[in-house]
């Protein structure tokens, strides 16, 4: 296995698109595939971080693909600042993630653990939304946005959505997904 070490965001053009890119993050876990994507992949973005990957389909690119982000609604809180300086841990938790805000700290449920780091990244960001929404399609928009900014790919964050949501939650999925579609076609 083959290691790539980024110390930013860095844009990727694939060299075959025949054959599929699949990137591990750190933990070997699946971060990046253009495996079930149609149309083929031509141009991905990593961000900051370590990789691993079996088969080098992929070179560096003198850019980062631009994603468009999407629209966001005016604020629905103001008592909040960005927990940009809160501990984050993993411990007992009935959601997979919340925000104490008069601790100071962002508890993952200890079952997150298991999660890929586009997923982690998702609920983190949603988290983060709460700083402005409460309704939680917004802060689904928010993550989106701040993953786009990190260097995620639209379908990465799709992903990490419809795989870190419940099935009770098939409404904010295919809202998201809907959007994320009509507008990086």
């Amino acid at each position: 296995m083959q290691t790539i070490n980024l110390q930013s965001v860095t844009g990727f053009d694939v060299i075959d698109k025949t054959k599929p890119v699949i990137i591990r993050d750190g933990n070997y876990k699946l971060f990046y595939s253009t495996e079930d994507l149609t149309p083929k992949v031509t141009k991905f973005n990593l961000p900051k971080g370590m990789y691993f990957f079996d088969t080098k389909n992929f070179r560096e690119s003198k850019t980062v693909k631009k994603y468009k982000k999407l629209p966001t609604p005016s604020r629905e809180r103001f008592k909040y600042k960005l927990p940009i300086d809160f501990n984050v841990v993993f411990g007992a938790n009935a959601n997979k993630c919340s925000i104490l805000w008069d601790k100071k700290t962002i508890i993952f449920d200890k079952s997150c653990k298991e999660y890929s780091l586009s997923e982690l990244y998702f609920i983190f960001y949603h988290e983060f939304g709460h700083t402005f929404y409460t309704t939680e399609q917004y802060c689904d928009l928010y993550s989106y946005n701040k993953m786009i900014e990190k260097g995620f790919n639209p379908s990465q964050i799709a992903r990490a959505q419809i795989f870190s949501l419940s099935e009770r939650q098939e409404k904010r999925k295919a809202f998201l997904t809907d959007l994320i579609i009509n507008t990086n076609d």
